[in-house]
């Protein structure tokens, strides 16, 4: 952090270009490709303004039953009363807020690195209110919708008609059965009323409200709490570049500034009612820098001690110029690079650190490939040429570790598709009307999906093996880990394209515009299902 007394800016020139020669290193450059060739530094000052907003906020529960507060209101005119005044405390009561206050005047400079957003310094007591149930108009009860509220219902066993059915043997002079005679009793579940009690209600025709779980009434509680909300402004002096200055203030905040800058807390005021603003202040130091590379000028802008860039030279668009048309040359129509010449450049770009920190990135974290390039060149790229770069080591990387396999996919969908294909239309080209499309749609699913199961299962564990394989041939660390839902989801798309076009072919062979498919296919496929072991 700057500090005026005995200050050197060569020191902190000196750094800077450290660090960015360590960058470039081994990237397309060695480090004293890196040079600077001119700079000047200035002091500036630096105000920084928080306006603490006070406000209060609510939270409202309501529980079935009895869940009285110790405070509770007999009527929503007393409650809303109480509701607002508290409210109102939240937002202008001075006594309220003299702890919370007290304590960023203590903390000092420590209180922009431990509150960045809105704070709760008070929560008051809980009040309540109850209401009736609309539902059961606060009896806790309903009618029982089983038996229509008349605690029984016909019987099960006689139908409501009070008999059951029995049959008697008729016998001849021989004392022979000859037949059977339908004779009628009271029956035995009802005792011929024809009614049962309904086990719902157990015979009361009412049953407890689901609404109110059979209370009647709810309790809605409610809960204010007073909270503070911070709003940041920043006003500076820096000369160089203060508008991308500004712009890291939006994009880091105060807690950043903070930590790189000796900040104090200068002054205090109410400027509301519900309004205190705090004051801090502080010098740092800023650099004008331009640096060379390769007999190019390219500009940088920082602060601090030790520096911070906020203006970043676009290094390795220069570096990576050249490597960039090498790809673009490699790549088809489709942005694709074939498998040799990706590897070519997996093995080269592992002896470069940032493409080489960018390719375990992608490999490990699943970043997007122009994020993980731009956090391995430390922001000092641009974004066209981080989403080049990083599009084209996705695709080094899909070939050198891939994912899945889709030929494995490919040889499990072949099967299962002529399988689904041919029993789907031996049975709709028979179809008679939508109920039996519909019967025979069911039949095609269930007598498909045992080989469907089969050849997914086959399929994934070939992808799985595949990409074993592959991987064995790199460093772990590059490698992507095995997914195999997006050919998944194509494997199932493509059955359901299979049975859209098996429906439209069985329709045109039922207006006899195509001709119907032989038995002896789907015959053949339902001996080889039956020899299956399982």
């Amino acid at each position: 952090m700057y500090q005026a007394d005995g200050y050197h800016p060569q020191a902190d020139i000196d750094i800077l270009l450290k660090d960015l020669q360590a960058l470039i290193d081994g990237n397309q450059a060695v480090a004293d490709d890196l040079s600077v060739s001119d700079w000047s530094a200035s002091t500036f000052s630096l105000t920084l303004s928080v306006n603490w907003l006070f406000s209060g906020y609510s939270d409202k529960q309501t529980k079935a039953g009895n869940h009285k507060q110790d405070i509770c209101f007999a009527n929503t005119q007393e409650l809303d009363k109480h509701y607002h005044n508290l409210m109102n405390e939240a937002s202008f009561g001075q006594s309220l807020r003299q702890n919370f206050l007290q304590n960023i005047r203590s903390l000092n400079k420590q209180a922009l690195l431990e509150y960045q957003q809105s704070y709760t310094f008070h929560q008051f007591e809980p009040f309540s209110i109850f209401e009736d149930c609309g539902t059961c108009h606060a009896v806790g009860k309903v009618s029982c919708t089983d038996c229509g509220g008349r605690g029984n219902k016909s019987c099960w066993d006689c139908g409501g008609g009070g008999q059951e059915s029995y049959q008697v043997p008729i016998y001849d002079n021989k004392n022979q059965i000859r037949g059977y005679q339908t004779q009628y009793r009271s029956c035995s579940a009802c005792f011929g009323s024809g009614r049962q009690r309904c086990g719902t209600c157990s015979g009361s025709g009412r049953v407890a409200c689901n609404n109110c779980a059979g209370h009647g009434f709810f309790t809605h509680i409610y809960q204010i709490k007073a909270q503070a909300q911070p709003t940041f402004h920043l006003s500076h002096t820096n000369p160089f570049e203060p508008d991308e200055f500004n712009q890291l203030f939006v994009d880091k905040g105060a807690e950043f500034f903070a930590k790189h800058i000796d900040l104090a807390l200068t002054d205090e005021c109410a400027i509301e009612q519900d309004t205190h603003q705090f004051v801090y202040q502080g010098q740092s130091i800023a650099f004008d820098i331009l640096l060379m590379m390769k007999q190019k000028q390219f500009y940088c802008a920082a602060f601090s001690s030790p520096p911070y860039a906020y203006v970043r030279p676009y290094l390795f668009d220069e570096l990576f110029f050249d490597e960039w048309q090498f790809l673009k040359n490699a790549q088809d129509k489709k942005g694709n690079i074939a498998k040799n010449n990706a590897q070519a450049f997996f093995f080269k770009y592992m002896n470069q650190p940032v493409l080489d920190s960018a390719l375990k990135d992608i490999a490990k974290n699943n970043h997007a490939p122009k994020t993980a390039v731009k956090i391995a060149c430390q922001n000092y790229i641009s974004d066209e040429m981080a989403n080049n770069i990083g599009r084209s080591l996705w695709y080094i990387l899909d070939k050198v570790s891939p994912t899945h396999s889709k030929l494995a996919w490919v040889f499990g969908a072949v099967p299962a598709c002529l399988w689904l294909g041919v029993v789907a239309v031996y049975h709709l080209q028979t179809v008679s009307g939508v109920l039996d499309a519909v019967a025979k749609i069911t039949k095609t699913i269930w007598q498909s999906m045992l080989v469907i199961l089969i050849c997914v299962s086959i399929s994934w564990l070939l992808s799985r093996l595949f990409v074993w394989a592959v991987n064995q041939k790199i460093p772990k660390e590059y490698h992507q880990a095995a997914n195999n839902r997006l050919m998944l989801r194509y494997y199932l798309m493509t059955m359901g394209v299979v049975v859209v076009l098996a429906i439209i072919y069985a329709v045109l062979v039922n207006y006899g515009y195509l001709p119907p498919m032989s038995d002896r296919w789907y015959l053949l496929l339902m001996a080889i299902k039956g020899k299956l072991p399982f």
